[in-house]
């Protein structure tokens, strides 16, 4: 969901006579997210039995949409860590398409959108709040913050006209990227003579939803534990795909049939789709059929949490699971390699020949042998490894071809291992201290899957469903 001004919310909260106002905006059905401090006594919300604070939707003409909880914060860390970011339950317009929360910062020049409710907008006397449009360019992006600087296209030299806009989306321009959320302006202090008077200076501050999904309170908290945005999603493109096929109108069940055995049975339901495509015409469709599949994959249901920016442990036992939940996770469709054996097309081989690291180096050495890996797959410069060991900046580069690749081709890049199989033994990237050193220096944009990490699959059936799958790859897609 791209930014639309009809579904910018205005947040009032009664204060001793007055009122306390901002900005919010829908992320998901019945979910919305806003800055924390226009909600007052925000840490006791929950608990009052009276909810006073309410957001007028444009579309809801006058209506009332009371928060009925707060989501997130939740934890006394969380109150604690300082995020000017709350997220809330609340009736949302309907029909919402889901918004696309981005997992990575922006930088200079990008430039940004949003909509407010700026104080310079009210108009008391005929109690009325209209909305403004905000634009600028981000400033240069620092890895790890919590908040993004942003850049205003003309100054306003008041900075009362931003007071109001709290809460409000911070889009990327042209997108449907979701990258921030306003807190604050950035005021600087002027001396006149003896006094010193505060002036605006066109600086703002967001708050990073790529820094926010390092908290999985947070993450749960917009997302649900289901990623049912991204199934409604992936949903309507299987649809279209069904109904643009005569094919598959002729030979196969209807959409809704195989969708409803899916989530009866998804092994029975991969077995007997195998059967129904033998009757296909496989060089008049196969790609429809390809695309067909793998939406229908990302139909199965299963539970799966943003663990942090780009760190995941999963608590599935084949590399099938890992691909639909690194799918969910980012908001792509599954995508294997053209063999039978279920790897991620985008997953990077991490043998200790080919990453290079030995096992007796320091954390920082193993770093930079994983980290240069990938800088000899993307990196333009033909650099050495001791000349990006002293001068990391060269890698940024490859972090923007990493950020590239996913939000234009939907290709995760990422390096993936089952924790209990024998290249995981001794390996670097096992190693949490070697993890942090790429992260934090080297490669943040990176991800980094683990799997197989609990006794038990959560998923029933699990390596039944792989070897169907594998078998209707083998037979139907590789035919």
């Amino acid at each position: 969901m791209s930014l639309k001004s009809e579904l910018v919310g205005l947040l009032v909260s009664p204060v001793s006579g007055a009122f306390e106002k901002g900005t919010a905006y829908p992320t998901r059905d019945g979910v919305a997210i806003t800055a924390a401090h226009v909600i007052p006594d925000i840490q006791n919300y929950n608990e009052k039995q009276d909810k006073v604070s309410y957001i007028l939707w444009p579309t809801e003409k006058g209506n009332k949409s009371f928060i009925q909880r707060i989501l997130f914060p939740v934890t006394d860390a969380d109150f604690d860590s300082g995020l000017d970011v709350a997220v809330i339950e609340c009736s949302t317009p309907v029909d919402l398409s889901a918004v696309v929360l981005c997992k990575n910062t922006p930088d200079y020049p990008e430039l940004w959108h949003s909509f407010g409710y700026p104080r310079a907008a009210e108009k008391p006397e005929l109690d009325k709040h209209h909305q403004k449009a905000a634009a600028g360019n981000y400033l240069s992006k620092v890895h790890n913050q919590s908040f993004q600087e942003l850049e205003t296209e003309s100054f306003a030299t008041d900075d009362v006209w931003w007071k109001g806009m709290s809460g409000a989306p911070v889009f990327k321009a042209n997108s449907s990227h979701l990258t921030g959320v306003f807190i604050e302006g950035s005021p600087v202090y002027k001396k006149e003579g003896e006094a010193s008077q505060q002036i605006f200076n066109g600086l703002l501050k967001a708050a990073s939803i790529a820094h926010l999904l390092d908290n999985p309170n947070f993450a749960e908290a917009v997302y649900g534990k289901e990623y049912s945005e991204y199934q409604q999603e992936h949903e309507k493109k299987l649809r279209d795909i069904w109904d643009a096929t005569p094919a598959f109108k002729a030979k196969l069940p209807s959409c809704d049939d195989v969708l409803a055995q899916l989530k009866i049975n998804p092994v029975k339901c991969i077995q007997d789709l195998k059967k129904q495509c033998k009757g296909l015409n496989l060089a008049e469709c196969k790609n429809e059929v390809e695309s067909l599949f793998y939406l229908l994959l990302s139909q199965v249901d299963m539970s799966c949490s943003w663990q942090g920016k780009h760190f995941h442990e999963l608590e599935v036992s084949t590399r099938l699971l890992a691909e639909l939940s690194v799918a969910k996770l980012y908001g792509v469709e599954p995508k294997f390699e053209q063999t039978d054996q279920l790897v991620g097309q985008h997953v990077i081989p991490a043998s200790q020949k080919e990453l290079g690291f030995d096992f007796e180096d320091a954390a920082e050495d193993q770093a930079n042998s994983v980290a240069y890996a990938i800088y000899k797959k993307w990196g333009n410069e033909g650099l050495s490894k001791n000349s990006l060991k002293n001068s990391p900046q060269h890698y940024d580069e490859v972090n923007e071809q990493l950020l590239l690749s996913r939000e234009d081709d939907g290709a995760v890049y990422r390096f993936e291992l089952n924790e209990k199989s024998e290249e995981a033994q001794n390996h670097a990237l096992m190693d949490e201290k070697v993890r942090k050193y790429i992260h934090e220096k080297l490669l943040p944009d990176l991800p980094i899957v683990l799997y197989d990490r609990s006794p038990e699959s959560v998923f029933p059936d699990e390596g039944k469903l792989q070897t169907h799958v594998r078998s209707f790859v083998k037979q139907i897609i590789l035919a």
